[in-house]
């Protein structure tokens, strides 16, 4: 329910936006196929630029709900059964978005006060030519949160990679290298970096570094 929810309300937003811009049965006013504009472009940039992680795209979001809006606007201006249908569809979406926001807090609802800090201490040693890891449990969500926590929190200005034990085993990123993992998973990390310093414990967390050779 949760993914679907989210990837419905995306899919149905940019439905909306090409059904704003390309319709020839209704034409919008001249500020809303703006707005439908920028949005595209905005879209297509952050496609084309290849930005490193989803929130980047946050900012257009309310335009796209705006047109979304728009065109359920022109279902309820209409009599009848077309009027009824965008009604039942409108409320099914209402409660299917508040079902999910539900969810979303449910899944979250964590104290996050250990990992921010670790996340901060990871913006404080980020510097040009040092790669950044998270060394993760294989299931999503598990352990450490997602890369867009670290990216928000540690005010990071490069890419995150997400590894598992078994990934970075595989294929151990040369250093100099800094990264976060859970307790349990960092003597994987100090048998590939027997160099690998402790920057920052907190809780089940570590921040570890490991120098150029």
């Amino acid at each position: 329910m949760d993914g679907l929810a989210g990837g419905l309300s995306g899919f149905l937003s940019l439905i909306a936006l090409f059904v704003i811009l390309f319709s020839k049965r209704e034409r919008s006013s001249r500020a809303v196929r703006e707005i439908a504009w920028v949005a595209l472009s905005f879209i297509v940039l952050t496609i084309v630029t290849n930005f490193r992680h989803v929130r980047y795209v946050i900012p257009i979001i309310p335009s796209l709900c705006f047109l979304l809006a728009v065109i359920f606007y022109w279902f309820l201006q209409r009599g009848g059964r077309i009027r009824r249908l965008a009604m039942v569809a409108l409320a099914l979406f209402l409660t299917t978005g508040l079902i999910h926001s539900e969810i979303r807090i449910v899944v979250w609802r964590k104290d996050v006060a250990n990992e921010k800090v670790i996340a901060e201490k990871l913006g404080e040693l980020q510097q040009t030519g040092t790669e950044m890891v998270l060394v993760k449990a294989i299931n999503a969500g598990n352990d450490l949160l997602w890369d867009s926590f670290y990216l928000f929190h540690g005010n990071l200005r490069f890419p995150v990679t997400k590894l598992t034990t078994e990934e970075i085993r595989a294929n151990p990123p040369k250093p100099p290298v800094i990264g976060a993992c859970v307790v349990r998973d960092f003597p994987v990390v100090k048998e590939l970096y027997p160099n690998v310093q402790v920057q920052l414990a907190r809780a089940q967390f570590i921040c570890w570094q490991v120098p150029a050779e």
